[in-house]
């Protein structure tokens, strides 16, 4: 059994460094349980005691999320771990994951600039019946160590797919949306997988937006064919990489008419190639999303089934 232990978590802010939002440990595929609490309340403690962050006060955190609807407990992406880091006065943000693999537990973050797109990741792993704490303090570490000599590439960056789809999703509010139905075949290393992780992953996205999601294309006004595959390429130092190609093509199927179609590649690094290959995939459709969301809408829209309602204008002393 893992080995738990708490410590008592220091807040001592510094004047001069850098204001960062720490969010608590959530599980990639499971439930939360004591560990993400108590590995988040460790690592929080490391942070504070070392000298390079100011950690943002965690009850002022939960307030900010609490008035935009979100829990930072249940995940966030980045972009929304970013809005609630800079409305809560921080320059950087923190998203933390664990994962329990093949007898390993693996804790990893994602460090952010809340007003650019850089991301730096860090990982750590150990036995999953060792204590905790060690793992904590490296990752503490990790992070420190980033901050300081990668402060640049973390703050830096113009507007990603992730602050593309915030943007998007307030240009679309209101309006009818299709119905839509997603299938996506998916294979690594040339074997096909029974759950896809890019149709997963779009299927999120589509529901976020408000699209209603349906079981089979006859119920559908849209509906989504995807290939994905993907495969292991050369190991950058202790982590795995994974390579992979995502195609989708959104299509009318009353006519067979294509609306849509769109296609990235994209490699992520892991410890281990099941979840880096799972990792590529999502981040390969969210790197397409934005434009094929759009291009899919208006497409749609320009069908004969859409006639957009124009307000006649109204002369003064004139009846109609």
């Amino acid at each position: 059994m893992l080995a738990l232990s708490a410590a008592p978590v220091s807040a001592a802010p510094a004047a001069g460094l850098s204001a960062t939002a720490l969010f608590p440990f959530v599980p990639l595929e499971a439930d939360p349980s004591p560990l993400e609490r108590i590995a988040t309340d460790l690592l929080t403690a490391h942070l504070a005691e070392s000298g390079t962050v100011r950690l943002v006060d965690q009850k002022r955190l939960a307030s900010v999320a609490a008035g935009l609807d979100l829990v930072p407990a249940r995940g966030l992406g980045d972009a929304d771990a970013r809005r609630i880091a800079s409305l809560a006065g921080a320059k950087i943000a923190i998203t933390a994951r664990t994962a329990r693999m093949e007898g390993q537990l693996i804790l990893y973050v994602r460090i952010m600039g809340v007003s650019g797109t850089g991301v730096v990741e860090e990982y750590t792993s150990g036995s999953l019946s060792g204590p905790v704490r060690p793992l904590c303090l490296k990752l503490s570490d990790a992070i420190t160590a980033a901050v300081r000599q990668r402060s640049g590439e973390i703050l830096s960056g113009a507007g990603g797919p992730e602050e593309r789809l915030v943007l998007l999703r307030e240009r679309l509010a209101g309006r009818r949306l299709p119905k839509t139905h997603v299938v996506v075949v998916e294979s690594y290393g040339g074997a096909q997988r029974d759950a896809s992780a890019a149709g997963q992953e779009l299927t999120r996205i589509l529901r976020e937006f408000g699209f209603t999601m349906v079981n089979s294309r006859d119920e559908a006004d849209v509906v989504v064919y995807g290939s994905a595959s993907g495969e292991t390429a050369p190991r950058r130092g202790e982590l795995v990489a994974s390579e992979v190609r995502v195609e989708v093509r959104a299509v009318d199927p009353s006519g067979g008419k294509l609306l849509a179609v769109a296609n990235s590649r994209h490699t992520a690094v892991d410890l281990f190639a099941s979840l880096a290959g799972k990792k590529a995939f999502r981040e390969a459709v969210l790197n397409l999303a934005p434009e094929f969301i759009e291009e899919t809408l208006t497409a749609w829209e320009a069908s004969d089934k859409i006639v957009p309602v124009v307000p006649r204008p109204v002369t003064p002393g004139r009846e109609y």
